[in-house]
This record gives C-alpha cells, structure tokens and sequence, in this order.
C-alpha cells in the first residue's frame, strides 16, 4: 500500500516550517510584490514531519503533522500555531482507535474552523492495522470527528481533505485510497461521514488512489490522484456522483505517490 506523503521529516534547526514573506531574507532589494522564502528557525520542536500548512488569518498560521517521541516506534500527532511572532507547540488528542498516528493534509473550511485527516498504525514499524483519522479544529479546541458512520475503512488512509465554500456547517470531502490500491472518497453532511461510491478506472493495473480534493466556484468538486503506473486521474462531482474526467500517460519511471495531481486550487 502506497504511503505518499507519510514519511516528509523536518529539522527544526534547519529546514523548518518554510514560510512566504515581501522583501525578506534576500541580498538583493527584489522586485515588486515579489515573493521570498524565508527558513523559519527555533520552532517548538527539534524533530518533526510537517505535512500541511494553513492560513487562519493574516498573522496566524496552522501547520500540522506528527512527532516520534524519544526512544519509541510511533507518532503523536501534533499542531504548531504561529500567533503574530513564535509557534506554539500542542499536541492533538490520542486518536480512539490506533496506536501510532500521523496528519496528512489540512484544510481551513468556510465556518473558520480547521480540518485535518491522515491515519493510525496499531504498530508504525510494520503496522498490521490501518485506521483513517480525521481531527477538527474550532476556537483553539482539538477533536476527533468519528467517521464510524462511513462503514468499516480498515486499511484506509486519508492524503486529502476540502471543504464546501458557504455555509456555517459546510460540507466536507476527504479521499485517499485503502489496503490493495483503490482510490476512497467520503463526505461529511449534517455532521455524519459517509461512504461515497467511484468508479475505479479501467484496467487499474496494480493499483489507483486519490490525492486531493477540493470544491470550484460553481459546486463542482475535483479529486486528483493517480494509477501505480504513473497514470493521473481526475475525478468529477456535479451534484450526481463521482465520475472520472480524465486520465492521462504518467511516467513510469516515478513512484506511486510522486505521480499525478498532487494539489488543487481554486480561485
């Protein structure tokens, strides 16, 4: 089973949460609103994988991930909030079912809460169970939003999550793929998740997953992934379910989970 973006390890003396600021860290003036990046030091933890990054607002920002303790084979997931000057550290509730567990992908909804999905190992080294995992962030609080409702998802991992763009509950979506290679996507509505029926494209060889997913202007809903064989999928919801759009030749050559859409965005 493709891991993709579960292994993305971040010093924080060195790499860090990389952030992009107007006019900073260059020896040169730069041009006109022209962006520079600029390594941010001394955050709260020395070791760490930093997985998805979200702007709360104009002066705060939300990255999330996992950290190893000392000396023990699994993850704690974990948040690091910048409030205007130094990121604050806290780590997120143990999840109800697994043992080790990482954050994926974050996506801030249009309620101004905070979204994140990823997964559990029952034992990160060689995990025998594999459980999606789906926190929810309002007002500073931390919680675990229970996907029982969608069935049974063992062998599940959770790369992508989107929200709806109105609404003060909107709806949410988050796709990934299961044990075996197959694509999932689930959907939350009136506060209970749900198991979404896709098609599996043709002739999936040795395996597909979805990537990431997020909602157009006009409702539509967009799901990107790819096929073991470095083909990139895009699936499509108008209102009548997912269908796939598009598929096109990869390149062999690149491994499962650095192939097709790995990002979306509207505007």
């Amino acid at each position: 089973m493709s891991t993709g973006r579960r292994g993305r390890r971040v010093r924080g003396a060195a790499l860090a949460v990389v952030l992009a600021a107007t006019g900073l860290g260059c020896s040169e003036k730069p041009l006109p609103g022209t962006l520079v990046w600029e390594s941010v030091p001394n955050l709260p933890l020395r070791l760490a994988y930093l997985n998805a990054v979200v702007a709360l607002s104009k002066d705060r920002v939300l990255a999330i991930g996992n950290a190893p303790p000392e000396g023990a084979p699994l993850n704690r997931p974990l948040a690091m909030v910048k409030n205007g000057g130094a990121f604050d550290l806290a780590y997120l509730p143990s999840p109800a079912n697994g043992w080790s567990a990482s954050l994926l992908e974050a996506t801030k909804a249009s309620d101004g809460s905070v979204w994140v999905c990823g997964r559990t190992f029952d034992y990160e080294p060689d995990p025998s169970r594999i459980q999606p995992l789906i926190y929810r962030y309002v007002a500073g609080v931390w919680s675990e939003s229970p996907i029982d409702d969608a069935g049974d998802l063992e062998g599940t991992i959770l790369t992508g999550i989107g929200s709806a763009r109105g609404g003060e509950d909107p709806e949410m979506r988050a796709v990934g793929d299961q044990r075996g290679g197959r694509g999932i996507a689930i959907r939350r509505l009136g506060g209970h998740w749900t198991l979404d029926s896709l098609p599996a494209p043709d002739a999936p060889g040795a395996g597909w997953r979805l990537g990431e997913v997020g909602q157009g202007r006009d409702g539509t809903w967009y799901a990107g992934g790819s096929t073991a064989d470095g083909d990139g999928l895009l699936y499509v919801d108008d209102g009548s379910g997912w269908r796939l759009a598009s598929r096109w030749s990869g390149y062999p050559a690149l491994s499962f989970q650095h192939s097709g859409i790995r990002s979306l965005e509207f505007t």
